[in-house]
């Protein structure tokens, strides 16, 4: 009788482990996925497709004088870029000059770990 008491809580143990390591493995595989980059090539078409339409919509804009357009032109064109480097900067949230440090997830997972369950 105690062997199978005992077979029938190895068992449960055996099947819980596994159960953790199945968490922790879709765990990782999320924060991989996440790591790859999160701008999907359309949106990146759209962003360099606008900037560039955005550009040459300046040279609609009659200036009298030729280097005040193209002042605005450069300064716009400047803008632009700058922006897009910021969303090429934070496209890998984990890598790069930007990016998450693993003591800010530490911090966050004591956070959540430090409130009271809640039901889902």
């Amino acid at each position: 009788m105690l062997s199978v008491v005992n077979d029938q809580r190895n068992r449960a143990v055996v099947a819980e482990i596994f159960r953790q390591l199945d968490r922790m493995t879709e765990a990782r595989r999320s924060r991989l996925i996440a790591a790859e980059g999160a701008v999907p090539n359309v949106i990146w078409l759209v962003l360099v497709g606008g900037a560039a339409v955005t550009i040459a919509f300046t040279f609609f804009f009659g200036m009298e004088s030729l280097f005040a357009q193209t002042v605005m032109t450069a300064l716009l064109a400047l803008l632009i870029f700058s922006e897009l480097l910021v969303v090429i900067a934070i496209d890998r949230p984990f890598t790069g000059a930007v990016k998450v440090h693993p003591t800010a997830l530490a911090e966050v997972l004591a956070d959540l770990e430090s409130q009271p369950d809640e039901p889902r």
